[in-house]
């Protein structure tokens, strides 16, 4: 099973730095963008899924969520600068989403860990994980949200 979540993984690697909504209009660039989220949302619980799966891999909860954090975030950075060699706009607000999905992903993927189930020490920590998917979610689908008010409010 190891294999195809790596097949995935490059799989959204590929689709995030290739793939682009037809069109020029600025709906098309804002759903391009916010796709950036979702697909690293994804990508974070395939990470979390080979990482764990490795024998080898024994680390302390908190610093097994750094370590897939930071992969996905310097991913995300990668995944910039090879849009900029290929000629696709590299930008600063693509890795805040590729960031919002991913922290939004290790949120709620605390909150069903079944190495933080049952265990009261481990609360905080699945109360926290909560509130950062929330928070993650929310900021995700601000932009597209923003971006369809403002194409309404000028529509009239």
């Amino acid at each position: 099973m190891s294999k195809l979540h790596l097949v995935a993984t490059v799989a959204i690697i590929g689709v995030v730095l290739f793939a682009q909504v037809p069109g020029e209009e600025p709906w098309a660039a804002e759903l391009t963008n916010f796709g950036h989220g979702p697909a690293f949302a994804v990508l974070t619980v395939l990470l979390f899924r080979i990482l764990r799966a490795q024998p080898t891999w024994k680390l302390p909860i908190l610093a097994e969520y750094a370590v897939v954090v930071v992969i996905a975030l310097a991913l995300g950075a990668v995944i910039e600068l090879l849009q900029g060699m290929i000629g696709r706009d590299q930008s600063i607000d693509d890795l805040a989403s590729d960031a919002q999905g991913t922290l939004a992903a290790a949120g709620f993927l605390a909150m069903v860990d079944p190495k933080l189930q049952g265990r009261g020490s481990h609360r905080g920590m699945r109360l926290a994980g909560l509130l950062l998917g929330l928070a993650g979610t929310t900021m995700l689908l601000w932009q597209p949200i923003d971006a369809l008010s403002v194409k309404l409010r000028y529509a009239y």
